[in-house]
């Protein structure tokens, strides 16, 4: 500290700030490592049921790691605990049919049930996870991530869901006819796969339009945007892996023009 005088320049940019609340953000990372009881205490107290026979499997560096990040995002986003408060959500782990998976965010049809899972094979090893996640970002299937917070990147990813689905539930809300005539087409719907179809179109066009005003924001901060340069291969798939790719980078220390235009979107949208 030191005094300040009328008129002198500034002794940090906005940018410099931004990353400096960023790494004392992350600092929560470093901190001790939570025990597996420890760790049920913490999902818990924001009535989510901790899943504790299937994470007890997990290397328990990674499962305190990622156990204090969710805490953190979620009293990040404090509307996202007022909008856990009438659900039924569980924290878990299982084995994925596709070995490739990392993590999963899920949430059935009336969008009261939530769940958040880390694969049990991933998350079995420390070193194997960060040298996993450290040739995702190197080949930019994933987005910038800092270095400390590698071992956390999956989950931020998945709580980026977590926050569309709230946008997507809202817009259900808003346009209930519309909603309730996907959702009878989709229970009456032939096979399990026509139904999941119905149902994957109808949130693909609301993040389709929640996507567009990210990449908006960014185009209007700099004319010259590269939308291609700037999202990861993952975040091509669709729009919904669009945000959560974008939420991610903007959280884990390495936001590059998508994050910060991801963060101007949840300040606008009172997320922040």
């Amino acid at each position: 500290m030191f005094p300040y005088y009328e008129g002198m320049g500034r002794v940090y940019s906005d940018k410099e700030l931004e990353e400096l609340k960023s790494k004392e953000e992350n600092d929560i990372i470093e901190e001790k490592e939570l025990s597996l009881e420890e760790c049920k205490n913490v999902i818990e107290k924001h009535n989510i049921k901790f899943i504790e026979e299937d994470l007890k499997v997990l290397d328990l560096k990674l499962l305190s790691d990622n156990t204090k990040q969710f805490d953190k995002l979620l009293n990040k986003y404090p509307i996202m605990k007022e909008y856990i408060a009438n659900k039924n959500m569980h924290f878990g782990a299982e084995s994925f049919a596709n070995k490739s998976t990392v993590a999963a965010f899920r949430n059935g049809l009336d969008y009261k049930n939530l769940s958040i899972h880390l694969s049990k094979n991933k998350y079995s090893s420390y070193d194997s996870f960060i040298k996993m996640e450290q040739n995702e970002v190197y080949i930019f299937h994933s987005m910038p991530c800092a270095d400390n917070m590698l071992s956390v990147y999956s989950i931020t990813h998945e709580f980026g869901h977590f926050i569309e689905n709230k946008f997507i539930d809202e817009y259900n809300k808003e346009h209930m006819a519309e909603f309730m005539n996907m959702k009878t087409r989709a229970l009456n719907a032939k096979t399990i796969s026509q139904s999941k179809k119905i149902f994957k179109d109808w949130e693909k066009k609301i993040s389709n339009e929640v996507a567009d005003q990210i990449y908006d924001i960014a185009k209007s901060k700099n004319k010259d945007f590269k939308f291609k340069e700037n999202l990861s291969e993952y975040g091509k798939i669709n729009s919904m892996e669009l945000f959560a790719e974008t939420f991610a980078n903007m959280e884990c220390g390495k936001p590059n023009e998508l994050g910060e235009a991801m963060r101007e979107f949840l300040k606008r949208k009172g997320i922040v």
